[in-house]
């Protein structure tokens, strides 16, 4: 943390502007409930995020930048108890913990796992969305190596605990919050020695919901061009083009087509590729996870 003076322009008082660096990330992996656990933290108004964005991907995508980029996110003219990055596309990149803990030291770290049969079908219609894939799960899970690996929990965990420590590394399920969004909350409140909040009822809204685009080639050329603009931080013009609509227009909105589903045929065939991972994680996390195991009938 550092700080610097600034002259109010209205008041002409001497404020300080300090520049933090998060002491919590949220690694993911992607369609576990990030999102949902952003949007509880941004109403909360003793944790600071990321200015403009969800995502910084400083250390997978832009870690040349250099860490006084990074920084940049995170001004703000008053103190906070804890400053959070949630960043679902960390979690399996391998380079990243270490990055992490050479930049930040021994910081929190938060992992939220899900069933990984429903979370990959998930995945894969979020890149139905975005335009990745436009063919069926099998053939997609084929070619796009993401859906596996990020499911391979055990795997990729093991890495995050070897760095950081078994004590600094929460694990949290995206089926608690599904049953009991207060009580997943209050959890993690006692865990990161926070004042626990309840979730309101805005918090508590349905987000993230699949949708399919109109056009497969479009929504790939709209999601480019968003990363493009999201790389020069150029945060309002997405606000905009999300406030004219664009984001449907794009992206599809809920309720416009029918879901592709997940059959107990592909479930099956994906918990043939990940079961023995399921094993290893019983293992490392000392628990029953027999549920995840069962074949659907």
């Amino acid at each position: 943390m550092r700080t610097i003076d600034i002259l109010h322009p209205a008041y002409a008082v001497q404020m300080k502007i300090i520049c933090y660096l998060p002491n919590t990330i949220a690694i993911g992996p992607q369609r576990c409930g990030t999102t949902w656990l952003q949007n509880y933290f941004k109403e909360r108004k003793d944790i600071l995020l990321p200015k403009g964005t969800k995502e910084t991907h400083y250390f997978d995508i832009y870690y040349s930048k250099g860490l006084d980029w990074y920084r940049s996110f995170f001004k703000n003219a008053k103190s906070f108890s804890r400053v959070v990055e949630i960043a679902p596309t960390y979690f399996e990149k391998t380079e990243v913990p270490e990055r992490i803990y050479e930049d930040l030291g021994n910081i929190t770290i938060i992992c939220s796992l899900r069933n990984p049969m429903i979370r990959a079908f998930s995945l894969y219609l979020h890149l139905l969305r975005f335009g990745f894939t436009h063919v069926n799960f099998r053939t997609t899970v084929d070619k796009n190596t993401l859906i596996l690996n990020s499911s391979l929990y055990s795997l990729h965990l093991r890495r995050w605990i070897n760095i950081f420590g078994k004590e600094n590394v929460l694990i949290i399920f995206f089926e608690d919050l599904q049953k009991d969004p207060n009580n997943y909350i209050k959890n993690i409140c006692t865990s990161l020695n926070m004042l626990y909040m309840p979730v309101t009822n805005r918090s508590k809204r349905k987000i993230g919901e699949a949708t399919l685009p109109k056009n497969y080639r479009l929504s790939y050329f709209a999601q480019r061009l968003s990363e493009k603009i999201q790389q020069y931080r150029l945060y309002p013009l997405l606000a905009l083009g999300k406030s004219l609509g664009l984001r449907e227009f794009f992206f599809g909105s809920s309720g416009d087509v029918t879901l592709p589903e997940l059959s107990k045929e592909d479930y099956n065939w994906f918990l043939n590729k990940v079961r023995y991972d399921i094993d290893n994680l019983e293992n490392l996390l000392n628990m029953d996870l027999h549920e995840w195991k069962k074949q659907k009938s």
